[in-house]
Parts: C-alpha cells; sequence; structure tokens
C-alpha cells in the first residue's frame, strides 16, 4: 500500500512539473526586434525649434533660420480671458520648408488624404510666463515665406495635430469664411540674391500650424499604392513616405497589418520614389524606389544594408 501511495505522488509531482514547463513555455514571447528610427526622427524634430522673445507691448520683426520673416506688431496679443497683454512674450518656432525636411521631421503634407503641393510649413506658438496667449480679434502678424519658384496656386492652410503627432491640413479661411490667399513678393538680399517669398498674414482664427499649399488637380483616375516588404519589416521599425518627382509634395504611407499602403488619392502616372527607411537591433535599411504609378500598384521590395548617416543624405538628396 505505502509502494502504490509512492507511486501515485511520484505521477502527480511529474506531472505538476511538465504541466509547469509546459505553461512557463507558452507564455514567453517571442523577442521583439528593437527599433529607435522613429525616436531618431522625433529627436531630429525637436532638435529643429527655435525660440525669440519680445516686448509684447513693442512688438518685432523676426527672420528665422530659413528665412521666414514675422513681422508682429505692438499689443498683438490677450490672454484667456481677452485681456490685453504686456511683459515678455516668448514664441516658439518650428520650421520645415522642403519635402526633404518634411521625411525627417516626419511632417508629410495631405488634407484628408488628398495630396497637396507645398511650399513650406511651420508651427509658431506664443506664451506668457508659460501660458498661451492668442493673437488678438483686431491685429494682423504679417509673414514672408521664402520660395524658389513662386507659384501664384499657393494657398494658406491650417493644420490639425492629433496624439500622433500627425497633423492634417485644410485651407484657412478668413473672417468672411473665403479661402485666404498668398501673394507674391521679392527682395534683394545682402548678397545680392533676389528673394521670392509668399506673404500672407496670421489673425486670431489662424491655427499654430501654418502651410502654403494647393491641392494637385490633375485629370485621370486615382489609386493606392500597397508594397510588400519581409515579414520582420512593420510599423514599429520601419517608416514610408512617397515624394513626388514633379511637384514639391510628400505623403505618408501606413502599415495595414500585412503590407506598406497608402491612401487611395495618388493619381495614376505620377513619378514617384517610395522612400522606405528601417532600423531592426541596430541594423539600418532602406530603399529609395523610383517608379511611376499604374493603377492598383503593387509591388514587393527587400531593403538594402545602410547606414544612419547614409539614409540622412539619401533624404536630404530627393
Amino acid at each position: 500500500m505505502k509502494k502504490q501511495l509512492l507511486i501515485l505522488i511520484l505521477a502527480v509531482i511529474a506531472s505538476s512539473g511538465l504541466y509547469s514547463c509546459k505553461k512557463k513555455y507558452q507564455v514567453i514571447p517571442p523577442p521583439v526586434p528593437f527599433s529607435s528610427i522613429r525616436d531618431s526622427f522625433e529627436f531630429m524634430y525637436n532638435e529643429n525649434r527655435q525660440s525669440f522673445s519680445f516686448l509684447a507691448e513693442v512688438g518685432t520683426i523676426y527672420t528665422s533660420e530659413e528665412g521666414i520673416i514675422f513681422d508682429i506688431p505692438y499689443y498683438a496679443f490677450r490672454d484667456v480671458a481677452g485681456d490685453t497683454i504686456t511683459g515678455t512674450i516668448e514664441a516658439e518656432l518650428i520650421e520645415i520648408l522642403t519635402p526633404s525636411d518634411m521625411i525627417l521631421m516626419n511632417k508629410p503634407t495631405t488634407s484628408d488624404g488628398e495630396v497637396l503641393v507645398t511650399g513650406g510649413q511651420f508651427k509658431l506658438t506664443f506664451t506668457l510666463n508659460d501660458n498661451p496667449v492668442y493673437i488678438a480679434g483686431d491685429t494682423l502678424i504679417y509673414v514672408s515665406v521664402p520660395t524658389d519658384i513662386a507659384d501664384i496656386k499657393m494657398k494658406v492652410f491650417n493644420g490639425t495635430e492629433d496624439a500622433t503627432g500627425f497633423v492634417n491640413w485644410t485651407p484657412a479661411l478668413d473672417s468672411l469664411g473665403a479661402t485666404q490667399t498668398t501673394t507674391i513678393s521679392q527682395d534683394t538680399l545682402s548678397n545680392g540674391v533676389i528673394q521670392n517669398y509668399y506673404d500672407f498674414t496670421l489673425d486670431s482664427l489662424s491655427a499654430n500650424w501654418i502651410n502654403c499649399d494647393y491641392f494637385y488637380q490633375v485629370p485621370g483616375a486615382k489609386t493606392q499604392l500597397t508594397v510588400t516588404l519581409p515579414d520582420d519589416h512593420n510599423n514599429s521599425n520601419t517608416m514610408f513616405f512617397i515624394h513626388f518627382s514633379n511637384i514639391q509634395s510628400v505623403m505618408g504611407g501606413y502599415f495595414d497589418g500585412n503590407n506598406f499602403v497608402s491612401n487611395g488619392t495618388i493619381p495614376v502616372g505620377s513619378n514617384v520614389t517610395l522612400v522606405f527607411v528601417s532600423e531592426i537591433d541596430g541594423d539600418y535599411t532602406s530603399k529609395f524606389e523610383a517608379v511611376t504609378i499604374s493603377s492598383g500598384f503593387l509591388t514587393s521590395l527587400t531593403l538594402d544594408p545602410t547606414t544612419y548617416d547614409d539614409i540622412i543624405e539619401d533624404i536630404t538628396d530627393l
């Protein structure tokens, strides 16, 4: 009897051990590839911040690092209660004027998914003692955005930023509900170069994010892009952009769980470069694939080994 009881106890212990081992094996997840590529782009975005200060009762004219001119009049701001502001205003500016910088700082330009031709974007905020202040209802701030090739179709767009940092752009409206346009001016710089500018104003209706844009309108059909990459690539370690070759425009792509895709708003016949940058466990890969878009565009790509510095250079050279 004692022998039978001992056998039973050993059997129970053995089966418990097997179950425990099996359970332990099941709950160990597979290793997750580490990636810092998005953090790197976010770092570049944060490093692009500029700041300047001025007395609210005096105003200022500020020229940014990239040449945007802000003409801010005196007594231009109100607090949340609507009272006139005096004292030192702190301004923070982020300017992103080229398609390459829009990729490097992960700020593509689309309006509800539609392709925009862009003349540059910026984010401008004002604070007093760390509290936000606002442009007064009867005040205009004059802005001049430099451009190499002036386009009379350029309009002003307001941007709305979501929790992920994505900015959606919509046409800015004036106090009468009309679309806000830009005018084109020229100035001769100190080095003798003639510089073109898009001129417009900011008012109490303006957003913090501002863009010079217009809708890219061409006849014909539009389509979605679908790109298949090897299985280890996903939205956590790989970034996808569509860089248009013949216009100033960048669209962001996304991962749908199986493939990298775009919105279905790309005109068939467009010449674009598919930009993929990836980092998995410290290994960088990329692909800059020039293609002409066909209806229902579908392709498979394998990214090439590279370095972080080469990725930055390749994007800058687009």
